[in-house]
């Protein structure tokens, strides 16, 4: 029994919504399989596959006039929901009809005619996923009232901020708010500051922002940091003697003139049949072991991120920029391919 035995019994034999017992009986189960059976209808009901009704009874959206999806808001106000299944058309809500949902949320909504076009529309009916626990935006006071404006523009709603929630964030600061209660459809979300992010007019608070928006890692963990402060600052003599020797070559590095971290070098020679190219890049594995803390973090950033004057490195700065960046008159390990060529630029041999 699995999901496909579920969605060929709702939609081949069942007329009508089914209960778990139905579905127990329908798709005689085992003892062990009805066990299970709960854990997969909730799976069903979280990817949108189903839905679950009034009275803890299941169907397939399409069979009940529902959408199951993920909810986008322009930020006009209105949105469309997006269907798992790519060929279906997306839904367009109006903005009256969106709450409780917000932007990003998989969301169920009903089918109905507008009243005005006679064309079909959504009305969101549930929100099955919040799409966002935290938000970054500007902290504002209005009559004695707080609340954090959203800088994604799509978030609509204001979240209000209590008495004693502010976090000591003043008028006009940028911040990082939790949301404790969403939205309703006559009430409004509220939540709390967790940080003050800073001046918005800080370049350095822009670039957190967007770090923050775009769910990029600003920082590295206290255990990445301790372990990169171990890794040795230059390239010991047991480690050279293990090492073929390019250091009489002449190695150029490739990264442009403001590069902080020089990942990569080339070399080239002449030869009396061509030219000989070594293309050498920092040799990071030989200092981040496989599974450690700083190779985990590395890979979840995936890639150092750059924005004008800073970057948000993929290793620690003392590996960036220090034993594993090729550095002028340092004595570096590297990994190196070496690549021969003839005299018209054909590749004959590689090492």
């Amino acid at each position: 029994m699995d999901f496909n035995d579920i969605l060929e019994l709702l939609q081949q034999r069942a007329n009508r919504p089914l209960g778990l017992k139905e579905l127990q009986a329908m798709l005689d189960l085992s003892a062990g399989e009805r066990k299970k059976l709960g854990k997969i209808l909730k799976d069903m009901v979280r990817d949108g596959s189903l839905v679950q009704l009034k009275g803890g009874r299941f169907a397939l959206p399409h069979k009940v006039n529902l959408v199951v999806g993920t909810l986008s808001v322009h930020r006009d106000g209105y949105g469309f929901v997006a269907q798992a299944d790519e060929s279906a058309q997306d839904v367009f809500v109006p903005a009256r009809h969106i709450r409780p949902a917000m932007h990003g949320d998989m969301v169920v909504v009903r089918l109905e005619r507008s009243a005005r076009s006679g064309k079909p529309e959504g009305r969101v009916i549930r929100v099955e996923k919040r799409a966002h626990r935290t938000l970054v935006g500007r902290y504002q006071m209005e009559h004695g009232v707080g609340y954090v404006s959203p800088v994604d523009s799509r978030l609509q709603d204001d979240i209000l901020i209590p008495p004693g929630a502010c976090g000591g964030a003043l008028q006009g600061q940028m911040v990082l708010a939790d949301i404790e209660n969403y939205p309703g459809r006559s009430r409004g979300a509220v939540g709390r500051i967790t940080e003050v992010i800073g001046d918005a007019t800080d370049p350095e608070v822009e670039i957190k922002i967007a770090a923050i928006q775009f769910g990029l890692p600003y920082e590295f963990s206290v255990e990445a940091l301790s372990a990169a402060g171990r890794v040795p600052l230059q390239v010991s003599n047991e480690d050279l003697s293990a090492r073929e020797d390019l250091r009489h070559l002449n190695f150029v590095t490739i990264d442009g003139e403001t590069a902080k971290d020089f990942d990569d070098a080339v070399a080239v020679a002449r030869r009396a049949d061509g030219y000989r190219l070594w293309v050498a890049i920092a040799d990071v594995a030989h200092y981040v072991a496989v599974g450690s803390v700083i190779d985990q973090e590395a890979l979840e950033r995936g890639t150092s991120v750059y924005f004008p004057g800073a970057c948000l490195p993929m290793l620690p700065e003392a590996l960036s920029n220090g034993i594993c960046s090729l550095n002028p008159q340092v004595d570096r390990l590297v990994m190196v391919a070496e690549l021969d060529f003839d005299s018209t630029g054909k590749r004959v041999g590689m090492r």
